[in-house]
């Protein structure tokens, strides 16, 4: 089963819905979403705050669940 099933098993897919593009989204909130690369992390998130967010066991057990591994700076 997807994560959305498992998480919210009475969700139900709307067929008018569409998913928003990066662009979409970032002219809602520019200052939400990063540029939408993979490990752009190194260089957004300095290193006290990603040890910080990984040392925070709920942290760690939501990105699990979603598929991550602790990642290296």
């Amino acid at each position: 089963p997807s994560i959305v099933t498992r998480l919210a098993p009475d969700l139900t897919v709307r067929s008018e819905a569409s998913v928003p593009s990066l662009d979409e989204l970032r002219r809602h909130d520019d200052r939400f979403f990063r540029r939408g690369h993979t490990g752009t992390y190194r260089d957004e998130l300095p290193a006290d705050l990603h040890e910080l967010f990984w040392s925070r066991p709920d942290n760690r057990a939501a990105m699990v669940l979603l598929g991550y591994g602790q990642p290296t700076m």
